[in-house]
Order: C-alpha cells, then structure tokens, then sequence
C-alpha cells in the first residue's frame, strides 16, 4: 500500500483527455460551455435561454462539434449563443472560416496536442495571484535535511539515517499535498502551455487571421516565455523514474507553478485572448467540415430581405428528414393534428435561422432571406418550484415577445394560450397574435381554428396525417390552407378506445355543431 502510495505521488501527471472522436450529448459539459460562453459579450439580440431550449439547441450544438479543445467549443457555443444580424458581422465571420482548412492534417494534430480540458480555465486564470517572490518553504524543508547532516557529525549514523529519511518525507508530502490542492490550478498552467505552443506553431495564420484584432507583438513574446514552462506540469508516468524523482526532491513543481503564477497574473487578459484565438480556429475547422456534409448549402443573406424562403429544408435533429418548402414572407398559421409535424416545423424554422445567421449554414438545397432575431415559446412546463402554472410561464413567455425591439424578428408560438379557458384564450389569442404580426413575423401552430378570421395579415398552413381504424400514417408535408380534418377522434378509434364511447362523442359533436 505505501509503495502504491509513494509511485502515485512520484508519477503524479496533469492529465488531459484528447479528443480523437466526435463527443457524445452526455460527455458534453453544457453547462460549463454557458458558463464561459455568459463570460463574453452578449448583446440584445442574442438567442435567451427559453428559445436556446425551445429549439434545443444543445442537440444542435452536438450534431455541429468537431472541436478538439474546450476553447473550440466554448467559441463554437457562444456563436450560436449570438448569430450575426447583419451583413457585416456575418462577412466577418466567413472571412474566419474561409482562412482554415478542415483538412490541414498539421492544424488537427496541433489541436490534438492541446486535447480536451473539463474545468473553468478562465475562472482560474482570472483568480491567479502571485505570490511573495522569496519563497521560504523549499528552504525550511531543505535547511531541516542540513541540519540532519550536523545531527550525524555531532552524533552517530543512525540519526543521520532517521534524519534524512524524515527531510525525504517532507519534501515528499509537500510536493503530494502541494499538487492536491492545486490540481485545477496546475492543469489550467499545463493547458496554457499547450496553448502557447500551438500559439507558435500557428503564428502564420493567426497573424493573417487576428493581427488587426490583437495585440500580438504583446502576445507573441508572451507565449514564448510560457513555452518555457512546456515540460513543468505535464509528465509522462514512468517514462523516466530519475526524471520523476527528481521532480519531487527538487520541488520543481511548486517552483516553476509559484513563477509562473508572476507570469500569469500579470498576463491575464493577453492569455485569455490566446485562447479566444485558439478557439475560434478550432470551431473554424469544425464548421468547415460540418459544411463539407451533402444535406448542407450556402445561404444568401441580405440586409434588405424582411423574408425567408427555404426550399427543400430539413430539421438538423430528424434523421431521414422529409423536405419541406417554405417561403415566408407574411406571418403563418399552422393547424392540423397533434404529431403531424407541426412543432418540428416551427423548430425547423428556428433552428436554420440561427445556423444560417451564426455559421453560414445552409439546412436546405436554397436558403435565401434577411436577419432575424429568433424568439420562441415552444417547450414550455409548469414550474413547480416556483409555483408557476402552465399558463404563468407561457404568458411570461408571450410578454418578452411584446417587448421585442429588433423589428426584424422571427416569434415562434405552439399552442397558444392552451392552457387556459377558451373565452380568455380565443380574444388574448387574437388581439395578441394581431398585435405581434405588425412588427415581426409571427408563426404560431393552433387548434383553435375559430381564430382566423379575426386575424390580420397572416398566411395559413396545415399538416394533414391519415388515421383510420387499422392505420395512422404522416407525411410530414406543409400545405397551403386550413386543415377540414378533425383527426383526435380518429385517434382515439385507432388506439382502440371502447365503440360505445366513440360513438357518443360523434354524437356530442353533431350536438354541439347543431347548437353553433
């Protein structure tokens, strides 16, 4: 057990995981990601968080990550957090992407070399303080091994030997503690240095890419210095025992961490933009291999377009996605059955809106229209630990969308106001909806067809599924019009509810229509 103990203490290594294969949903840590993405500009037109879950975006983010580093998928992350809104910014972010070649063989193994890290590297940056520059401890531990030495010359041998093997074990459970409690510390220091060499293996392009965005003749003799340290807190376990031992003697962990602690914390904001740098080539090189799929096209977008026209999209979450055509150039009604589609559709729109605006993909053989921000009320739940109800959260959801003020937005509704009585929900749902198409376009799924005539400016659309007693088929196709289909009993038959009670509830509903 000691002997285990001591090689464990000998061998400690700062590890890194690096990413060879594409991360799974569950090996993705979400929610540091919003965490480091939080830490960077966010203006008013960024996708909040009920829309960022509406369309669920993090499945997107998964199906999109080819990123190799946490830098790459923190820069990946907070560009879909903020999609361009206007041609300018999104010039500017193909420029980027068009510099990086996903097939640089050199530029993935520079990023393989940096590998994978799972802790908040800005917040320990950010904390970093350094130090009292006379560093007394080495030289306590070091002075009590002296001291065993004049032990041995004003007495025997055996004290001698007692006392030495007491100084090896301090220096021992120094170095042991040391690292335990700075372990975040010491792997943020070791991605650091991986990050500074392939600062320098990547000078080129980032001088073609950043140095009108950076100040790099600050940064450049900056990653030299932290290149130095490449061998301080990364080591190979076993590959050189003497190596090994000699770290742990020597202190040369503790030294080289309480130096580079001066560098760092004098450095802070120039190291983090390295990390900007480095992650926005990353997230370049996934992007540019996302776009090298068959189902993915270039998008046309303009200013001056107030317009969306997708012809033959498809949702990016769907395998085996069936196409639809949309051109939307007023607000839309969408009617029809539940599981026809017509949730997916409203995702479908939202999700290719934002890839479009914040990477130049195109989920469709055309894509063509202005920017948009994209607001949405899709997915919403009761609260239960605040006391919220269905209709609280809806109505705050549907509250936020009045306030817009980017005109050129895109508001996502399913199922309006369907948790609430039908008089309140008929009258909100019309003056609401009426309200919102004036400045944005508003697309909202219903079954509360009695709605539409009253309201103004709005195109409609439907899905029609095919149920009857002995099968349920869809075809996942949007039409023009409203549905005349009145599916749920339908339903109901076909998942084989009692004869006598669908015939009462046919019976209900001539009632009801007689009394209209």
């Amino acid at each position: 057990m000691i002997f285990n103990w001591i090689r464990l203490v000998l061998n400690y290594k700062v590890k890194h995981k690096k990413e060879y294969q594409k991360k799974t949903y569950e090996e993705i840590n979400f929610n540091l990601l919003e965490k480091l993405a939080n830490s960077h500009p966010l203006s008013e037109d960024s996708i909040d968080d009920i829309t960022w879950h509406d369309l669920e975006l993090n499945k997107v983010f998964c199906k999109l990550n080819r990123t190799y580093t946490l830098s790459g998928e923190e820069m990946l992350y907070t560009w879909m957090k903020n999609p361009t809104q206007n041609y300018k910014a999104y010039q500017r972010r193909m420029d980027k992407l068009n510099h990086v070649d996903p097939r640089d063989q050199h530029l993935i193994k520079d990023f393989e070399a940096v590998g994978s890290h799972d802790q908040d590297y800005r917040e320990e940056i950010l904390k970093t303080k350094a130090g009292d520059k006379r560093n007394y401890k080495p030289a306590m531990i070091y002075g009590l091994i002296l001291l065993n030495v004049l032990l041995f010359a004003l007495t025997n041998i055996s004290i001698f030997f007692f006392g030495i093997c007491c100084g090896l074990g301090l220096l021992i459970l120094f170095h042991y503690f040391y690292v335990m409690n700075h372990k975040y510390k010491l792997t943020t220091f070791d991605y650091i240095v991986k990050a500074s060499k392939f600062y320098k293996r990547n000078i080129k392009l980032i001088e073609v890419m950043y140095s009108d965005a950076y100040d790099l003749k600050r940064i450049s003799p900056l990653m030299d210095q932290l290149h130095a340290y490449k061998k301080s807190f990364s080591r190979v376990d076993g590959a050189n025992p003497i190596e090994d031992i000699a770290v742990v003697l020597s202190l040369s962990t503790y030294r080289k961490a309480t130096s580079m602690d001066q560098l760092v914390e004098a450095n802070k904001e120039l190291i983090l933009d390295v990390f900007k740098i480095m992650g926005e080539i990353d997230l370049c090189q996934s992007i540019q291999q996302f776009k090298e799929e068959p189902m993915v096209s270039k998008p046309e977008l303009s200013d001056d377009l107030n317009d969306l026209t997708m012809k033959a999209s498809i949702n990016i979450l769907i395998d085996d996605c069936v196409e639809n055509d949309l051109d939307i150039k007023n607000s839309m009604v969408i009617t029809g059955s539940n599981m026809g589609g017509k949730s997916s559709i409203l995702r479908q729109i939202g999700i290719n809106t934002v890839l479009a605006q914040a990477f130049g993909i195109g989920m469709a053989k055309i894509y063509k229209g202005g920017f948009f921000k994209v607001v949405s009320a899709i997915s919403l739940k009761d609260d239960i630990e605040s006391g919220k109800s269905y209709f609280l959260k809806e109505a705050e959801a549907i509250h936020r969308m009045l306030f817009q003020k980017n005109n050129k937005t895109i508001i996502l509704i399913d199922e309006i106001f369907k948790g609430t009585n039908p008089i309140e929900r008929l009258a909100a749902s019309v003056e609401i909806l009426n309200r919102l198409a004036k400045d944005h376009l508003v697309i909202v799924t219903t079954h509360d067809i009695g709605i539409l005539p009253d309201l103004i400016n709005f195109e409609f659309y439907h899905f029609e599924p095919k149920i009857t007693k002995s099968s349920m088929t869809f075809d996942y196709k949007i039409k023009k019009g409203i549905t005349e289909v009145r599916n749920a009993v339908k339903l109901m038959e076909y998942i084989e509810y009692p004869e006598d009670l669908i015939k009462s509830i046919n019976q209900k509903i001539i009632e009801m229509n007689t009394i209209v």
